[in-house]
Parts: C-alpha cells; structure tokens; sequence
C-alpha cells in the first residue's frame, strides 16, 4: 500500500508482507478458535482492534499520497521555471531539483512507515496488555504474551545496559546505535552536499576540477570529523581517554608520514596560491614536460606529450623549478630561430626573404607580428634571429617547417649560410732562406754556392 514496489523501501515493505501474510491467516483462524471457545469479547476486542490497524493504514496511505503528488507538483513547477536557463544549466538545475526530489521522497517514505508501524504496534500492545490484565484471559494467550514481552524486555534490558568507562562515565549499545546513525547521516548529508556545490556553487564560480576535488574533500573531512566527534560524545565515550593513543599515533604518524603529510601541505599550497592548475602544460627540471590533467590533495597527476600518465608529488611543485608555458591562460608562446648568412650577403634581401617564410606559414600568428633581428656580427656569418608567436602545441612543427622554409629561399636567392672557418696567416720579417744563409755566415766557413760537408 505504501511505497513503489519497485523501490528500495518498496521491496522491503513487500518482504514485511509476504511475511506477514500467513501470519494474518494464522490470526484469522485464530479469531474464530476463540470465538468457538467462548470468548466473544477476546475476539470482539482482537476485531477492533485489526479494523483500527486497517483504518490506520488508510490514514497513512492518502497521507502519503496526498503528499507525494504535492512533492511532484512541486518538482514539475521548479523544473518548468528553470526551463528558461541554457541547455547546460538547466541541466545541472533538473539533476539537483531530481536530487531533492528523491531525497525528500526517501524521508516521506521512511516517515510515514515508521510512523504508522509505530501507531499499529502501540495499539496491539495496549490490546495485549488490556487482555491479560483481565483475569477472564486464557491461559495459553497470557503466557505467549509473557514470552513475546519477554522477549521485548531482553532487547531493551541488552540495548540498555551499561558498560563503565573512565572518569565515571558509561556507554550502552543504544547509544553506540546512535552514534553509528549519527555518522550514516552525516556520509548522506556529505554526499547531498557535494551534489549541491557541483550544481549550485562551481558551476557558477567556474572553478577548475582541482580546485572541486580539493573544496569537496576538504568539507567531507570536515563533516565527518565533526560527526565523529559528536558520535562519541553520544555514545559516552570520553575523548580525554583517546588523548594518549592519539598522542603516541600521532607521533608514530609524524616520522612514518613525513612525506604524505608534506605533500599533503603542498596540495593545499598549491590550491591557494594555484601555480599550477587543470589543463596547464608544464615541465618540471627539464625531464617532465606535459599537460596537468588533475590535481588532488597528495598527487598530481600529468599526461606527457608522448601519452605517458606520470604521477607527480605535489611537494616537488614547491621544490623544483616548475615552468608553465600557459600560467597567463595565454596558450601562444614565442619561438626563436637563429640563421647566420655569409658576409658580404645582402642583409636587406636576408630580412625580407625571412619575413616572406614567416608570414606564409599558417600556424603562426599575425598578432603579435613576426620580428627579424639583427643580432651580431658573428666570427665567420652574420647572425639574425627571427621571432614569431605560435600555439604551444603547433610552435614545434612550426620551427621545422621555417627551417625546411629558410633553406629553400636562401638557395633561390643565393643567400650562402657558411659554416665556421678560419684564415691562417703566417707572418715574418725576411724570407726563410735569407733567414737560414745568415745563420750559417755567422756560425761556418761554409760555400753556399758549392757546400761541402767533411765528416
């Protein structure tokens, strides 16, 4: 009678039923068993009391319908006045407005069950007690309604019972229920609440995906701390006892953590003073280069140009030297060719044949404008640097391609590019045999024109 069968509460209520089912046959026979053993008023007061649960259950059942169809009048009115935002936020309104729904509908359900279970048993219970409390009762009735309260008061004796801690304090397993609930609705509310930020807060603040990951998980610890606290506080577990466990915890945690908890700091550096976030591409000491796909609160992680995933700590961000190429949210990065000419080349021709290259290729950019600088008189070439603007993920064929392109138009129109060279020169004051004649007028006897040299 009450919820969908198909759902979740639905099945269960359903389970209820096939159970309860014989039962139902069983009290029906039952009722005219005692009626054929003469107790008209047990079975006169058994009746009224089933009619009463029937009743009770119609109640139940048009409350709750009525309730239902105004939750579902109300989800329709929202998502009809959300219809007028673009397709992409009406998209996230409608998954929260549905959000809401379910959860609101989930509370209906479980409230008007539990409500109605809670009136039909106190019905039956005061029946029960009316009955054997009259001295008219069959015995066979009091003593299974003795079991069966038997039965109840174990539960609640076990649920109650004490167990003593420290500084006076007790905890019973009711209360230890209670702290187990307290920390299942805080997981539900966690969840509902990130549903909400994602819809209603990042969205609308475009905030990156490291940024939602780092905001949501810092809010479920958060509440869940909090809930766990309160849990044990309910519970009657005194939290001065667990000082010096978590005490010596923490400093076992301290030295065996060291570099979890340093990249954990770092997460939150790095969330706050955002150097890096999704999207950016980057190198790290020159041996990672790539694009940062996502950033958590330890690792982050980068996919390389040649799709290698690496997962990067994120106390090295704070450690190495980090260039990101992108960091403005400009993806246009400026790219340098150095090309030496020959001397005595035509510089003029040099200049324009260098322009002419760069303004014909299509993955560099017109704004800023394309530079050629003359930049020195080299040892053996005259040295020019051309400058351009590029995307960064189209500048490194576009280098190629100006090489391939400067050659080419510098063999068309003679332009030499020389390799290093060097000019010898070898200087003297005389000739070499002037030199030689001289030393030996000084030092011998000896004919130049007819030498002779005697052993």
């Amino acid at each position: 009678m009450l919820p969908y069968y198909e759902s979740a509460i639905g099945k269960f209520v359903n389970k209820v039923i096939n159970i309860l089912y014989p039962l139902l046959i069983t009290f029906i026979v039952l009722l005219f068993a005692i009626r054929s053993l003469g107790y008209a008023l047990l079975t006169y007061t058994l009746i009224v009391t089933l009619i009463k649960s029937v009743i009770v259950s119609i109640i139940a059942y048009v409350i709750y319908r009525f309730l239902l169809r105004r939750l579902l009048l109300s989800q329709e009115r929202k998502i009809k006045q959300r219809k007028l935002l673009d397709a992409e936020e009406f998209e996230y309104e409608k998954r929260s407005v549905n959000v809401r729904f379910m959860i609101c509908k989930s509370l209906l359900d479980y409230g008007i069950l539990i409500i109605t279970v809670i009136i039909i048993f106190g019905m039956w219970n005061d029946t029960f007690r009316d009955v054997v409390s009259s001295p008219a009762a069959p015995e066979l009735f009091r003593n299974v309604y003795e079991k069966v309260l038997y039965v109840f008061i174990s539960i609640k004796n076990g649920l109650t019972y004490k167990f003593v801690l420290a500084e006076g304090r007790y905890t019973t397993p009711f209360k230890m229920l209670i702290g187990i609930l307290v920390l299942v609705v805080a997981f539900i509310c966690t969840r509902y609440l990130r549903n909400v930020l994602r819809t209603k807060v990042y969205e609308k603040a475009r905030l990156e995906k490291g940024a939602r990951h780092a905001i949501s998980s810092g809010i479920t610890y958060f509440i869940i701390g909090i809930a766990a606290i309160i849990g044990l506080n309910i519970a009657g577990i005194p939290l001065r006892s667990l000082a010096i466990f978590a005490g010596a915890f923490g400093i076992g945690l301290g030295f065996g953590m060291q570099n979890i908890i340093n990249n954990l700091v770092s997460g939150i550096i790095i969330f706050f003073e955002k150097p890096i976030k999704v999207g950016d591409v980057i190198t790290i000491d020159k041996d990672i280069a790539g694009k940062v796909e996502k950033i958590s609160i330890r690792s982050t992680v980068v996919n390389t140009f040649d799709r290698k995933t690496v997962v990067v700590p994120n106390s090295r961000f704070l450690e190495s030297n980090v260039v990101n190429w992108v960091h403005g949210g400009d993806m246009l990065l400026r790219s340098k060719i150095e090309v030496g000419v020959a001397y005595g080349s035509d510089t003029e021709l040099v200049k324009d044949c260098l322009f002419k290259v760069v303004n014909s290729h299509p993955d560099v950019e017109k704004e800023p404008e394309p530079i050629v600088r003359f930049s020195e008189f080299g040892n053996s070439s005259l040295n020019f640097e051309l400058y351009f603007w590029a995307h960064i993920f189209k500048r490194w064929m576009a280098i190629s391609d100006l090489n391939f392109a400067i050659d080419k138009v510098f063999r068309e129109n003679k332009i030499e590019i020389p390799f290093p060279q060097r000019d010898l020169h070898i200087r003297s004051e005389k000739p070499i045999d002037a030199k030689f004649k001289t030393f030996i007028d000084k030092d011998s006897d000896v004919d130049l024109e007819n030498p002779q040299i005697d052993e």
